[in-house]
Order: C-alpha cells, then sequence, then structure tokens
C-alpha cells in the first residue's frame, strides 16, 4: 500500500504528527485486515472446493491463483462499495 499511495508529505511536527500516526496505522491496521479477510476466504475455499477437483489436473496451481485474485476482486470490489458509494467505512 506504501507503494500505491505514497509517503506522507506533511510535516511531523504538532498536528501533522498525530496524521502522520493516522497514515501509518491506518495503512497497517487497514492492510492487515483486508489481507487477513482474503486469506481466510481463499483457504477455506479452497480446503472446501478445488482441492478435491483438481488434484489430476495439470493447471491445478493456475486455477488457484486466478481464484485467488477472484476472491480478492470480490473483495476490493466489497470495500469500494462501502467505502465510496455506501460511506460506511
Amino acid at each position: 500500500m506504501r507503494i500505491l499511495v505514497g509517503p506522507f508529505n506533511i510535516t511531523k511536527e504538532g498536528i501533522g504528527y498525530i496524521l502522520y500516526i493516522f497514515y501509518n496505522l491506518g495503512l497497517f491496521y487497514v492492510g492487515l485486515a483486508v489481507g487477513i479477510v482474503i486469506a481466510l476466504f481463499f483457504i477455506l475455499f479452497d480446503i472446501f472446493y478445488p482441492k478435491k477437483k483438481l488434484q489430476n489436473n495439470k493447471n491445478a496451481l493456475l486455477v488457484r491463483v486466478v481464484l485467488l485474485f477472484f476472491i480478492a476482486l470480490i473483495v476490493a470490489g466489497t470495500h469500494f462499495l462501502l467505502e465510496k458509494v455506501i460511506d460506511v467505512i
């Protein structure tokens, strides 16, 4: 996320220090939460559905990676919907 949003450019003195802390902790906690949700969805889905069906398939790894990206897109879309459209987050 730091690569996407860039460094904190406001001075780190006074109120800027509080914003700096919110910026850094926000990146950490939001990134951690989204990562955990994606990991849980992928692990649960991987355990219950494709593991048995993909045992004898050459492209099993490719299918799993595509599923991971699909789950990430669902989570990102839900996050966008909640943050930008409905303004809950």
